[in-house]
């Protein structure tokens, strides 16, 4: 029997109008469009490079439970990125709402954090590659 082997995840971003939180993720947070939400179940994407995608659900009880937790205590979504100096200089043009400046992190990782239009954390992340390198 073989072990199990982990392959990717692909984070949900919930919503209170999902066609307006995939219209701030790409021109806020400058992801490309993957899809819009359908009908019956009002679940949408976007996408980034390489296989990488989000989808968004509307789903405002979700929302409502986490309204009134601290940042700290909110679920947070982490996105590797390369370029990550360009990224928060595009974020930080369009708007977007920064709650833990960018810096290079003791772990080794240079990363911020945004809260999108729903209230969810996404951290964006760029691992240090000379550290990576030495493992």
């Amino acid at each position: 029997m073989s072990d199990p082997v982990f392959l990717k995840s692909d984070p949900w971003i919930f919503a209170r109008d999902s066609d307006e939180t995939i219209r701030h993720l790409i021109d806020v947070l400058g992801f490309q469009h993957w899809f819009d939400p359908d009908e019956e179940m009002r679940v949408g994407g976007v996408r980034g490079p390489r296989g990488f995608f989000v989808r968004i659900r509307e789903n405002p009880a979700y929302l409502d439970a986490i309204a009134d937790l601290a940042l700290a205590a909110r679920p947070v979504t982490r996105i590797s990125v390369q370029n990550i100096d360009e990224l928060h200089a595009l974020h930080v043009a369009n708007g977007a709402r920064i709650v833990v400046e960018i810096g290079d992190r003791p772990w080794g990782d240079r990363e911020y954090t945004v809260e999108e239009i729903n209230g969810q954390l996404l951290t964006f992340s760029e691992e240090d590659i000379e550290r990576v390198r030495a493992r």
